[in-house]
């Protein structure tokens, strides 16, 4: 038997602010109006310590809005166009669901809880950005389950968020916000040592397009949400000590490592000369969005020269060969983050 019930929090602090949206930000809205919803909202599940009470893991939660802009940012705009636009509130309302069960649930409830949470779309103009449900048993919470809009956070800014929370609950002092704000980070865009940066971004997307080769891949591309794209999972445990060796050998980050084999291989298969492949960049080596609560992953395209002599020249090339379309968002190092 579980217990299903709303509470309506209300929170006040900070400051109205209004301006543009981020690269970052628009590059998510554009995915979140094409594609589903499930594939392009994302989830977490934070455990609640033990001795925590529902009251204080909301008021936690209150704390975290107040704290954080971009948990207080909507999006308006016109029927039939992608926002241009954020509004920060000065104050306002979320719901937290509380599932509250009679004995314990089995063990991945609350991951289910949260995915279930994404498969509706946000209404960016009006929906706060996180759907927050907490899992308890017999009034004790175990658990947040979440769903984010990923035009308010990434994986990243939810980790910390959940250090944030987990703080304020311990009773620890924050820390002033000194990371970029999302308009903060819209505004250091627009300077023009940031439009300097997206333009020649953008110079080395079109000369890679132009360039490049067009066509590597044996699947048909997909032209509407209704055709997915295939994908390709590998399980392998020698693969995978294969790859933390070499990834402590060279020092670069597994996912690089992995990246830049598969490259090697496609080149190989296809008979090219070099490999282009859009990958996701999260930007956080710079030190004022390691610790931002903003969306601010980006597509970046990588070419490369596979014509070297080894794995780890290639390796180092892939490492400082990364371009993405943006000004302080651009990223020619960081790892995956979205």
């Amino acid at each position: 038997m579980t217990k299903t019930y709303a509470v309506t929090v209300r929170y006040e602090g900070g400051e109205r602010r209004r301006g543009p949206v981020t690269m970052g930000q628009a590059n998510m809205i554009r995915c979140m109006l094409r594609d589903e919803p499930e594939h392009i909202n994302i989830h977490a599940v934070w455990s609640v310590p033990e001795g925590t009470t529902t009251e204080s893991a909301i008021d936690a939660l209150r704390a975290l809005v107040v704290r954080h802009e971009a948990l207080r940012t909507t999006f308006p705009h016109a029927p039939g166009e992608a926002p241009r636009e954020q509004v920060v509130a000065s104050e306002g309302e979320f719901t937290v669901r509380v599932l509250d069960h009679e004995e314990l649930p089995p063990e991945g409830h609350a991951d289910e809880v949260a995915r279930r949470a994404r498969v509706d779309r946000f209404h960016l103009d009006r929906d706060f950005g996180l759907r927050i449900s907490l899992v308890a048993v017999e009034g004790v919470p175990l658990s947040v389950a979440l769903a984010a809009s990923h035009a308010v956070t990434d994986i990243s800014a939810l980790s910390v968020l959940e250090e944030d929370w987990l703080a304020l609950l311990a009773g620890r002092p924050l820390p002033a916000v000194t990371a970029f704000t999302p308009l903060d980070l819209a505004a250091e865009e627009a300077s023009p040592g940031g439009l300097r940066k997206a333009g020649a971004s953008l110079r080395h997307w079109e000369r890679i397009i132009r360039t490049g080769p067009q066509a590597m891949f044996a699947e048909p591309g997909a032209v509407g949400t209704e055709v997915e794209a295939e994908q390709l999972t590998l399980r392998s445990a020698r693969g995978a000590r294969a790859l933390a060796l070499v990834a402590e050998r060279t020092g670069g980050l597994p996912s690089t490592v992995l990246l830049t084999a598969w490259c090697a291989l496609l080149a190989h298969r296809t008979g090219q000369s070099s490999c282009v492949a859009a990958v996701p960049t999260s930007n956080r080596f710079l030190p004022r969005l390691a610790r931002s609560v903003n969306t601010v992953s980006q597509d970046a395209l990588l070419s490369l020269d596979v014509r070297v002599p080894s794995f780890d020249a290639l390796l180092r090339t892939a490492w400082g060969r990364r371009s993405t379309p943006t000004g302080t968002a651009s990223s020619t190092r960081s790892a995956s983050g979205r």
